[in-house]
């Protein structure tokens, strides 16, 4: 277990150099995500939306956010350490492969959670949003962690094609843009089973309708929010060995 948390600790760690050391493209980031959120909260004023709309569009904004980053970090991650030549050195040298990826997600996770809450923080602060809508993000972290195993799966699936094809850069923009933005945007009617066979929509479901009335409990939300993380985190990781196994049996593991 102390193992776990030193190797945790030591991505965070490396994480946050990496943000330090490329502060231009890291404050660009963090500008660009603070402007569209500022955009939407006083077009929204600006345009006499109720309460609730404003509520729906910021939660579906935060949780895209979400998504495409926690995707993002598995699959760039895995990329980069390819076209590095450093893939086959952490693949050898670490005591579980698959863990590490795990942690370096999570560690993407707790990056993006912490640049979001600070942005609601200030947003609050300057009486873009009401108090109640930072209080509820809050309270919906705990669902946040429920339904990031199925990004990681997704994730994991492309990180699978990384060490199959090298270059998956069009798969990759199509799914981040295209396939997230219509999990948030679905996610803001009504529960409907179907969401299951959707990664990280149940979840996406349940934290926007938290952010919009409060917290509640819904057994079978929650039980589908289970199932959809435990499936799609199976099946990333059953492909995402499948495909390491060939790529090790064709000397193209790391190729770069």
């Amino acid at each position: 277990m102390i193992y776990y948390f030193i190797l945790l600790k030591t991505i965070v760690k490396k994480d946050f150099l990496y943000l330090e050391r490329y502060w231009l493209n890291s404050i660009f980031s963090i500008i660009l995500i603070s402007l569209f959120f500022l955009i939407f909260t006083y077009g929204a004023h600006r345009l006499g939306s109720k309460d609730g709309n404003i509520n729906n569009l910021l939660s579906g904004y935060i949780t895209w956010i979400f998504m495409t980053t926690i995707f993002s970090t598995l699959v760039t991650n895995t990329s980069n350490e390819a076209s590095l030549g450093t893939l086959e050195q952490l693949y050898i040298n670490s005591r579980s492969f698959y863990v590490t990826i795990i942690m370096q997600g999570l560690s993407g996770f707790l990056i993006i959670f912490i640049q979001i809450s600070i942005l609601v923080l200030i947003i609050t602060i300057l009486g873009f949003i009401p108090i109640n809508i930072a209080f509820r993000y809050f309270l919906s972290l705990p669902f946040f962690i429920l339904g990031v195993p199925a990004l990681w799966g997704i994730g994991l699936l492309l990180a699978a094609i990384v060490l199959r094809y090298k270059n998956v850069t069009s798969i990759y923009t199509v799914l981040s843009s295209l396939l997230f933005g219509f999990i948030s945007y679905i996610s803001s009617f009504s529960y409907n089973w179907k969401y299951t066979l959707i990664p990280f929509a149940p979840a996406s479901h349940y934290i926007q309708e938290i952010m919009s009335r409060g917290v509640y409990i819904d057994i079978v939300c929650l039980t589908s929010v289970l199932l959809n993380s435990t499936c799609f985190f199976i099946i990333g990781f059953i492909l995402f060995r499948k495909y390491e196994e060939k790529s090790k049996n064709n000397a193209n593991f790391a190729h770069h």
